[in-house]
């Protein structure tokens, strides 16, 4: 968890994790912890589907090395709901990818599903728009939601379309699929009915990661000792989409998070109180 990036003093940074304590339902650092949105914003998601033919896509085959991992994954999948046994008639290829902190990334091969799936037209955000949004400001927050895909649940109906063989038998997921066409749109419809009163003047939204956006004057006056105003302020937001995302029973990353820095990397931008410009890293990645 980062707070401050040499920006804050050490009673700002203090209050920060005051602020971050406060609003600890918000924040998960295991799959146990994770949200689930509230229904009141969130319906659980369709998918559908034009006329077709059911199919059966053979198991992946991995290393026997791996085998005892693969199932500690796919129960802890199963434990925290995302992943349960299944009856379907479908079964989609899948396998696993080594993250760089060496833990597995589980992935679906849902180009069948897609290819039967009814598009949604649901609006995408145009990433120029967003980061010309961001900048400008005097202080920021980034948050991640932990594991965001796993914090919407699918409908009932059309779980068996996702369903995989495995080590533990056929298993459906249980939420939004990682890979599904209308993946994206559908959640950052969800996103936008979650945080639309912060809309734009405090947040920026762009899927499960958004912005909080602090003031763009920097008043640098002392609230309390060692404590200036348009930091408290940002505090005060900070409070207030935490309390938000709460009362949806969604949860940010307690690890990938960004509290009260001077400047973040969104969307192949730079930003900070001088605006906003291209990330060298991101330039230099395209350019080789």
């Amino acid at each position: 968890m980062d707070i401050g990036d040499g920006n804050l003093t050490e009673q700002e940074k203090e209050r920060v994790l005051e602020v971050l304590k406060t609003c600890n339902n918000a924040i998960a650092f295991s799959d146990v912890e994770k949200g689930r949105i509230d229904p009141r914003y969130a319906k659980p998601v369709r998918i559908y589907t034009i006329p077709h033919t059911q199919w059966n896509d053979a198991e992946w085959k991995f290393a026997q090395k791996e085998k005892e991992e693969v199932i500690s994954f796919l129960k802890e999948k199963m434990a925290s709901h995302v992943a349960e046994p299944s009856d379907s008639a479908y079964a989609n290829r899948w396998f696993f990818l080594r993250k760089p902190n060496g833990k597995i990334r589980w992935i679906q091969d849902l180009q069948k599903v897609n290819a039967v799936t009814i598009r949604d037209v649901g609006s995408i955000p145009h990433t120029d728009i967003l980061a010309e949004g961001a900048a400008g400001r005097s202080i920021y927050s980034v948050c991640d939601l932990f594991s965001g895909y796993d914090e919407i649940p699918s409908d009932p109906r059309n779980r068996h379309l996702t369903a995989m063989h495995t080590p533990l038998g056929l298993v459906h997921v249980m939420v939004v699929p990682m890979g599904w066409t209308n993946g994206v749109v559908v959640f950052q419809r969800a996103m936008v009915v979650v945080l639309k009163d912060f809309i734009p003047d405090k947040v920026e939204v762009f899927f499960d990661d958004f912005p909080i956006k602090g003031s763009v004057l920097k008043d640098e006056t002392e609230v309390a000792p060692d404590v200036r105003r348009f930091v408290q302020q940002h505090l005060i937001n900070i409070y207030a989409v935490l309390e938000q995302l709460d009362d949806v029973n969604l949860t940010v990353s307690g690890t990938k998070n960004q509290w009260a820095v001077s400047s973040i990397k969104i969307l192949g931008f730079i930003c900070d109180s001088r605006g906003r410009r291209a990330d060298p890293a991101k330039l230099d990645k395209h350019l080789n």
